[in-house]
């Protein structure tokens, strides 16, 4: 990724280094921004760009293990595998894990909601239920959209 600020990441950027939100992106996504910028003291704008883009790509890997842990909800090994690896060559994948986009942060956490809710399905329990609920809530500020 060349060293500029992409036109859709400014703003964002601008309002973790200069701590005044407007709220037009997903708490979960911005909060997820600003203890990146404090635990490893970056002063700027594009120190901060580098550091969220090697997040979204960490979220993006992530991402792809949740895809084959979905997937080997219903396949063998080897299909998960593919589907995993699939998900990991797809064009919206890379143009989302290299950007600080917001769907990159949602990706993970939907998935990871219905692998708890096939699990529930089968074994029904307080605690998966518990922790559908969490996760579902933390999907939802990771996407302001939904």
């Amino acid at each position: 990724m060349p060293l500029h600020i992409h036109a859709d990441e400014y703003s964002k950027l601008r309002q973790i280094i200069d701590g005044d939100r407007n709220f037009n992106h997903p708490l979960f996504m911005m909060h997820h921004l600003e203890i990146l910028r404090i635990v490893l003291g970056i002063p700027d704008i594009q120190h901060l760009a580098n550091a969220a883009r090697f997040l979204t790509g960490l979220y993006g890997a992530i991402t792809i293990l949740v895809v084959y842990f979905l997937a080997r909800q219903a396949l063998n090994a080897f299909p998960a595998i593919v589907a995993a690896t699939l998900a990991g060559l797809t064009p919206l994948m890379g143009t989302h894990a290299q950007f600080i986009k917001e769907d990159i942060f949602a990706a993970p956490l939907l998935m990871l909601a219905l692998i708890i809710v096939l699990r529930w399905g089968r074994v029904p329990s307080r605690n998966k239920a518990l922790i559908l609920g969490i996760i579902v809530g933390l999907a939802v500020s990771a996407k302001l959209s939904s």
